[in-house]
């Protein structure tokens, strides 16, 4: 593991935490504008890049360029581990008030910490989120595709967390630092985005929006198309598995009343038969058909009913073991 740099001044007021996974290519030309625009801040700043296991150059030349800016701090570690698992290092290294996670790939444009931290001072909140998707907010280059699952699965996690925010599957945010120190985080990979809103919401921390252009750069004459590493199969099923353990009712619940309503149709359907065209229901496949979408409807419903106690449960388990660890901290001070 690459040991951070040491640092035994004063805490900063801001850090901005950019995990690092092969950017080669741009990262000295990103970075160097992203320093710009901190420069610019009226406030003291660090700026920790977390190399995620990247094969190429890349730690090569944040090491070489941090002997020149001392508010640029490397951290990581030999074999890629994940989003989550870099934002995690990051949060135990961060010494600022205010922390600030956005990509390293500078796609939402060097402005954005300043953006960030104007939203949280004027919506007054604890944690503010970047969204494309927003009134103001837009994508640029990006996949038709990605563009189309990012839309429609934010607008059903919107649903299973009946939040206002656009963008719940974003890295690019800022946060207070009593959010952080309040969270258990264990994801490694892109679900920490969604584990973080998790918690943020059950412990009744406000969270804000502001919106933001996600711009993908145009490709060099003669260099390759981006690639991305986003794996849409495991995006999915993140996004079904979060929005179940939020709003149970929402996907079991629904297909239980779907079940119910279909069952009872073929019922009236068998009865319109047997009553006014004397068409015997008896043993017909239809009618087994039918008792079985009832049954197994009623088995959804009370199922969701259950998984809804259990998330309950364990919202009450996260403000538990945050009261916990505050009395922990209190008793250490």
């Amino acid at each position: 593991m690459e040991a951070p740099v040491s640092h035994d001044g004063p805490a900063p007021t801001l850090s901005v935490i950019c995990p690092m996974f092969n950017e080669g290519a741009d990262i000295q030309q990103n970075l160097r504008a992203l320093l710009e625009a901190l420069n610019r801040l009226d406030t003291t700043w660090e700026l920790l890049i977390i190399n995620d296991g990247s094969t190429d150059d890349s730690a090569d030349q944040v090491a070489a360029l941090a002997e020149s800016e001392p508010g640029l701090r490397l951290l990581g570690y030999p074999r890629n581990r994940g989003r989550g698992y870099a934002l995690r290092l990051g949060f135990k290294h961060a010494r600022g008030a205010t922390l600030i996670t956005t990509e390293s790939d500078l796609s939402w444009g060097p402005d954005i910490v300043e953006k960030l931290l104007a939203g949280l001072e004027a919506q007054d909140c604890d944690m503010i989120v970047a969204s494309p998707h927003g009134p103001g907010g837009r994508l640029e280059n990006v996949p038709a595709n990605r563009v189309f699952l990012s839309r429609v699965g934010n607008k059903i996690l919107q649903h299973a967390t009946q939040s206002p925010i656009t963008m719940l599957s974003g890295m690019t945010r800022g946060y207070r630092r009593h959010v952080i120190d309040a969270l258990f985080l264990e994801q490694d990979g892109k679900e920490i985005h969604l584990e973080i809103i998790s918690q943020a919401d059950a412990l009744g921390f406000r969270i804000g929006e502001i919106p933001a252009v996600l711009r993908w750069a145009p490709p060099k004459p003669g260099v390759a198309a981006r690639k991305s590493s986003f794996n849409a199969p495991r995006y999915i099923y993140s996004h079904i598995m979060f929005t179940f353990g939020q709003a149970p009712f929402l996907l079991m619940g629904s297909a239980g009343l779907f079940s119910m309503f279909l069952g009872a149709a073929l019922m009236l359907f068998l009865a319109y038969q047997s009553i006014v065209l004397g068409i015997n229901a008896g043993g017909r496949p239809l009618l087994i058909i039918a008792l079985l979408l009832i049954v197994s409807g009623v088995q959804f419903l009370l199922f969701s009913f259950s998984a809804d106690q259990h998330v309950q449960l364990r919202r009450l388990v996260v403000q538990l073991r945050n009261k916990v660890m505050n009395q922990e901290r209190h008793h250490e001070d």
